[in-house]
């Protein structure tokens, strides 16, 4: 894992104020239930650094794809957590999930942007600009659900998964994708300048939509904590 940040920060791919924060998250990691639990963000370090090459000047994808891993690498590390103090199993595949769900986005947004498709709002089917959050593509979204099914089976692999648990984790991936943008659409802040649609706030820029303090990492964390929290009730009953 070391390593793997190691090489992500000398490519530039995060600050070093987001390689800080995930170290730490490994960390706690490690010292709460051993080295093996990092497998899952190890994989998602892995491959977005390979499809974050196929747009590379892109600033959504060197920001937000970054952000995506603290945020998501924070709820599992919370899920792991309570495992720890609980020892109830339920919350290692719950802390699979969060992982699973940037994996499937991330790579979505990835593949997306870099064919350039049409691209829609989720909600109101009105073509948006490609890259602009909230905004599917054919193409992107069977990305993501392959990608979210890829991990379900690889992470089944290496845990020893059933095929229901494989099954909740791919679902978990492509059902927190969708609702990601469904969330973005309906309620993260946006932006008018220049006669298009923007997610950075200004002096000069005016809000069209959402609310002034939710933006795309308070959104994400959102739906990973929505998607986590349907996990956890499935698996108890």
């Amino acid at each position: 894992m070391l390593m793997i940040l190691a090489v992500v920060y000398h490519k530039k791919w995060l600050s070093m104020a987001r390689t800080t924060a995930a170290v730490l998250l490994g960390t706690i990691i490690i010292f709460s239930v051993g080295i093996v639990l990092l497998k899952p963000l190890s994989i998602f370090f892995i491959v977005v650094s390979l499809t974050l090459k196929l747009h590379p000047m892109s600033k959504d994808a060197s920001g937000r794809n970054a952000i995506q891993v603290f945020a998501n690498g924070l709820i599992a590390v919370l899920c792991l957590l309570v495992y720890a103090l609980t020892k109830n199993e339920i919350f290692i595949l719950a802390s699979f999930a969060p992982v699973a769900v940037s994996f499937s986005d991330t790579i979505s947004s990835d593949i997306g942007m870099h064919f350039k498709y049409k691209t829609y709002d989720i909600t109101t089917f009105q073509p948006i600009k490609v890259g602009l959050s909230g905004g599917i593509s054919l193409v992107g979204t069977l990305a993501g659900i392959m990608a979210s099914v890829a991990f379900a089976w690889l992470i089944g692999l290496i845990f020893s998964l059933d095929s229901d648990d494989k099954m909740i984790l791919a679902l978990a991936g492509s059902l927190g994708m969708i609702l990601d943008s469904i969330l973005v659409s309906l309620w993260q802040a946006k932006y008018f300048n220049n006669n298009q649609i923007t997610e950075e706030k200004t002096v000069d820029n005016i809000m069209v939509n959402g609310f002034s303090w939710l933006n795309n990492d308070g959104v994400n964390l959102l739906a990973n904590i929505l998607v986590v929290g349907l996990v956890v009730f499935i698996l108890m009953i």
